[in-house]
C-alpha cells in the first residue's frame, strides 16, 4: 500500500517536519526544506555535419537531495549538536539513513546517504541554516549463489569409479600390454555396465576340442 501524502493546504505543518531513523523515528531540528534533482543517464552523439543527435537512455541517475534546516527557537538549538552526531560521525563509518517527508514520499525515496553538511550558519537575524547534500541509496545487487559439485572419476565405459581401482587396473593393463608391466589380474567390478569386448586380461589358451 502506497504511503498516504497530506494534502499542504490540510496538514501544513507535516511538510515543515523532516524525521530521520537513528535509532528510532527522531525529528530533525527546525523547518525543513526537501529539494529533488532527478534524472536519466543519457548519451548524446552527434553526426557529423547533421542536425540533431542521437539520444541513448543508460538508465535513471540517482536522485539528489538537498535538505535545508531552518532553526530559531532555544529547543531546536538544543538538538543540532545531536542531531549532526547521529547523521554524520566523526569516526564510525558512515551508514545511509532512513528519511521521512512528504517531498521524499512523492518520489518514493526512502533512504539517503548523507554525502555533505553545512552549517549551521546564520541567514538572517535569528534563523540559522544547515544544509545537508544526500544520495540516494540503493544497495548493491546480491551476489549469485554459485553451486559446486565434485566430479567422480569415470571408468571411460559408462561407469563411475569412485575409489580409482578401474583407473589404476586400466593403467597397468596397458603397461602390461606394452610389456612393461606384469599381469595385474582381474578387473575389479565397474559400476555401471560391463566392459566391451577386448577391454580387460587375455583370455587363456584354447586346448582345442576333446575328443570322444
Amino acid at each position: 500500500m502506497a504511503d498516504v501524502i497530506p494534502y499542504w493546504e490540510h496538514a501544513p505543518k507535516s511538510y515543515d517536519l523532516l524525521r530521520v531513523k537513528y535509532g528510532q523515528f527522531e525529528s530533525a531540528p527546525g523547518i525543513a526544506r526537501v529539494e529533488i534533482d532527478r534524472k536519466f543517464k543519457v548519451d548524446k552523439k552527434a553526426g557529423a555535419g547533421t542536425n540533431g543527435a542521437v539520444l541513448t537512455i543508460q538508465g535513471k541517475e540517482l536522485a539528489e537531495v538537498k535538505i535545508t534546516l531552518r532553526i530559531f527557537t532555544e529547543f531546536q538549538q538544543q538538538k543540532i549538536r545531536p542531531f549532526i552526531e547521529a547523521i554524520f560521525p566523526g569516526k564510525k563509518v558512515p551508514l545511509p539513513f532512513d528519511f521521512s517527508h512528504p517531498v521524499l514520499i512523492y518520489h518514493g525515496l526512502k533512504s539517503l546517504f548523507v554525502e555533505g553538511l553545512s552549517g549551521p550558519s546564520e541567514r538572517e537575524p535569528g534563523i540559522w541554516e544547515i544544509s545537508l547534500n544526500c544520495t540516494e541509496y540503493a544497495p548493491p545487487p546480491a551476489k549469485p549463489k554459485v553451486f559446486t559439485t565434485t566430479p567422480k572419476a569415470s571408468t571411460g565405459l559408462g561407469g563411475t569409479d569412485p575409489s580409482g581401482d578401474i583407473s589404476r587396473w586400466q593403467q597397468q593393463f596397458k603397461d602390461f600390454k606394452s610389456g612393461i608391466g606384469p599381469d595385474p589380474g582381474p578387473r575389479p567390478g565397474v559400476f555401471g555396465p560391463p566392459a566391451p569386448p577386448g577391454i580387460g586380461p587375455p583370455a587363456p589358451p584354447s586346448m582345442g576340442t576333446p575328443k570322444p
